[in-house]
């Protein structure tokens, strides 16, 4: 009868820890992934060309593509870089309501990230900061100019599958641009709000 008993808790005590691994396994947001991205972008844009500031805003949806890794600094806490690169976004939207008067884009918008992040069940949420670049077209590709700076921002995944995540994230950034006939060269506040997804290596 002891040794029944003694057989059904060893059992049982295997099973715990198998479903324990298993959790741990499901939960395993450490190594690299890469994924693609949609997003919805708003703020004030980063070229402003004339003395009469022209009120330019950016505007639309823009498509984008990240790499990045993570690893365990402590048992509740990730850190991970991530490098992830957006496709044109309209720099040129003015607030009365035309949306491309002069063909200003933003092309090839990359932010660098370095994030700290928590799992919570089978999500992690995560916030991040770090430096943002790019390079404004206008005039039909008659003009370029550059822009960066610094960005910060808030996201979360959930784990659908052992390798696939889905996602949001929210990314501010305030990026020097161009001006022109004394307008002063003040950080320009720039949001964007995607969907993610993610397969994890």
């Amino acid at each position: 009868m002891e040794m029944k008993k003694a057989l059904k808790t060893s059992v049982a005590s295997a099973t715990a820890l198998a479903a324990g691994g298993a959790v741990a396994e499901a939960q395993d947001w450490t190594g690299p992934y890469a994924g693609l991205s949609f997003g919805t972008n708003w703020g004030t844009s980063p070229y402003q060309p004339y003395v009469y500031d022209e009120g330019y805003q950016i505007g639309g949806e823009s498509f984008g593509g990240h790499v990045g890794t993570r690893w365990n600094i402590n048992p509740n806490m990730l850190m991970g870089v991530e490098l992830a690169i957006n496709g044109p976004i309209n720099a040129d939207a003015l607030n009365d309501g035309d949306n491309d008067p002069e063909d200003y884009m933003l092309n090839g918008l990359t932010d660098l990230k370095l994030s700290l992040g928590m799992p919570v069940g089978d999500a992690l949420v995560y916030g991040f900061g770090g430096m943002s670049f790019g390079k404004g077209i206008g005039y039909s590709n008659d003009y370029e100019y550059m822009v960066s700076g610094a960005n910060v921002g808030l996201g979360v995944e959930y784990m659908v599958t052992d390798k696939i995540s889905l996602g949001a994230e929210y990314i501010q950034r305030h990026m020097n641009g161009y001006t022109s006939g004394g307008n002063p060269e003040n950080p320009s506040p720039m949001q964007s709000l995607s969907l993610r997804a993610s397969f994890h290596f």
